[in-house]
């Protein structure tokens, strides 16, 4: 059975009051965890909270201390994140940065959405956003999302224009809305995608994970009757049509959002990015001989491509730009 953690050597961690024997405790604890599936829920829910809630909050404020290190060392290994915790829990901690960013805007009283803020996509590459509510968005090039909701509504709702992959956050009380033209979306917390583009009056949603209803709304009020879609199946709408087609899902640019697990134990970039390939059905290009050298030891469970690849730019800081089905690895320009 693993040993609880006192809240205070937590507390005395976080305030950098921690001995180097205390120091050497906490983090022989945590990477104990390396092969449990989620070493959080092992823990009481008021350490649950104080590592969600604070414990990150230091990590992120030490990801510049640490770019500096990887910068004087990223022709050797590349083993962390941050100076004090393995890349061998960086999926784990990645979660804890979106919880981390969700529970102090809702502690301070910051609106959940404000409305007719608009998040846009200009570049040729995927971009991703955070949502005030914990919700995760990754906008397609030539694409936007507008809050329409205003704090206190019972919704979440926003408008898309364009192509957006959605990783929502689960609220009972407050069910996410997407309009796409006359196509309407409701979740609870789920994962998917949509693509309404101006000028085509062709709506799809697709669905990685979860379930949602999906819907044509006019002046307001629903017109026909909707469809709920399951994992891997969408729905389809031609505007001034009668009805929403239903089918299973068979296009694979769906497949880098299915989320995976691998583990790298000190292997060679190229060897990383061939495995990824293979495991998203992808096209990964480095464009600089370099970084084939760079090694990178790391366990992903549960996580998506683009998550992935996230964690990857800040480890070995580079940059990773997703077009469609197609990855390219370049060198930091910051």
């Amino acid at each position: 059975m693993k040993e609880k953690i006192p809240n205070q050597l937590i507390d005395k961690y976080l305030r950098n009051e921690c001995s180097k024997e205390e120091e050497e405790f906490l983090l022989n604890w945590y990477a104990s965890f390396e092969e449990s599936p989620d070493p959080v829920e092992s823990l009481p829910e008021d350490q649950q909270e104080v590592l969600k809630d604070r414990m990150l909050g230091k990590i992120r404020g030490n990801l510049k201390y640490d770019h500096r290190i990887i910068s004087q060392e990223k022709h050797s290994k590349v083993r962390g994140l941050y100076p004090l915790v393995s890349l061998a829990a960086a999926a784990f901690l990645i979660f804890l940065v979106f919880t981390f960013y969700f529970s102090n805007s809702r502690r301070e009283g910051n609106p959940v959405f404000q409305s007719n803020v608009t998040l846009s996509n200009r570049s040729s590459s995927l971009k991703k956003y955070i949502l005030p509510d914990g919700s995760s968005v990754w906008l397609k090039k030539s694409s936007s999302l507008t809050f329409l909701s205003k704090p206190g509504d019972k919704t979440r709702e926003v408008n898309l224009q364009g192509e957006c992959f959605f990783d929502i956050k689960q609220d009972k009380l407050r069910p996410f809305i997407i309009h796409s033209g006359e196509l309407c979306t409701r979740v609870l917390g789920t994962s998917f995608n949509v693509k309404a583009y101006g000028g085509s009056r062709k709506s799809e949603v697709s669905v990685v994970s979860g379930k949602v209803f999906v819907y044509v709304q006019k002046n307001g009020k629903q017109e026909m009757p909707g469809v709920t879609l399951l994992s891997d199946q969408k729905a389809v709408y031609q505007s001034g049509s009668r009805n929403i087609r239903k089918e299973q899902e068979k296009g694979s640019d769906l497949k880098i959002w299915e989320k995976r697990s691998v583990s790298f134990k000190d292997e060679p970039l190229s060897n990383v990015t061939a495995v990824l390939s293979e495991t998203f059905n992808v096209k990964i290009n480095i464009t600089d001989q370099r970084f084939q050298g760079y090694t990178l030891n790391a366990d992903f469970t549960g996580q998506s491509l683009p998550v992935i690849l996230e964690m990857i730019s800040k480890s070995l800081d580079v940059n990773c730009e997703i077009t469609d089905n197609r990855i390219v690895i370049t060198g930091n320009s910051n």
